[in-house]
């Protein structure tokens, strides 16, 4: 069942500098790591997918598939941290004709998060009972998460690199937290992407 107003924004924005080449490319599953993921985010109860590019933006274009329906923007800002992908892919969401009532924010580098575990933040803010829904870490609220439209103001002011932390820290009471487990885990290293691949 699609859940009407709900948008994926998937960021894949970042120059990947720790990995030593372009993260987004790398396999997974027998394809490259953006097409894992986005595979995944079409999967779920959305009305529409937004992918946000910027580093390296040409070199992943040429993988992506062309004929699922999905979004495409290139954050020109994209040094200037997550947060500013996040305004960039919101700022274009709401461009569009369709009521948007809340996105759900993903990382392109956390391959292990998949459909029944976003469907379950999908589901929860669906109920009604809050306007955000986070993934909880051990010492923070993080994403992926959802929020409702009336944190799109915040979000498009965003342009540091962490993101929407600072925006789930303030409204930590405000929020639902669902436990991924080792879903959590993101590869920022070629020995992360090891490990990650041995948990597959």
């Amino acid at each position: 069942m699609t859940s009407r107003g709900i948008a994926i924004l998937l960021l894949a924005a970042g120059a990947s500098s720790r990995m030593g080449g372009i993260k987004q490319l790398l396999p997974w599953k027998g394809r490259p790591l953006i097409n894992h993921m986005l595979h995944t985010a079409l999967s779920l109860d959305a009305t529409e997918v937004l992918v946000v590019l910027g580093a390296h933006a040409e070199a992943i274009r040429k993988v992506l598939e062309g004929n699922t329906p999905y979004g495409l923007v290139v954050n020109d800002r994209w040094e200037e941290g997550l947060g500013s992908s996040i305004a960039c892919g919101l700022d274009q969401l709401l461009s569009g004709p369709g009521e948007i009532k809340g996105v759900l924010i993903m990382l392109c580098d956390q391959p292990l998060m998949d459909a029944r575990y976003l469907n379950q933040l999908i589901a929860a803010f669906q109920e009604g009972a809050t306007t955000i829904v986070a993934t909880r870490y051990e010492d923070r609220l993080g994403v992926p998460a959802l929020f409702g439209s009336g944190y799109f103001p915040e979000l498009l002011k965003l342009r540091k690199d962490f993101g929407a932390r600072e925006l789930l820290r303030q409204q930590k009471n405000a929020c639902i937290a669902l436990d991924a487990g080792e879903k959590i885990r993101d590869m920022d290293t070629r020995d992360a992407y090891k490990r990650l691949l041995r948990l597959s």
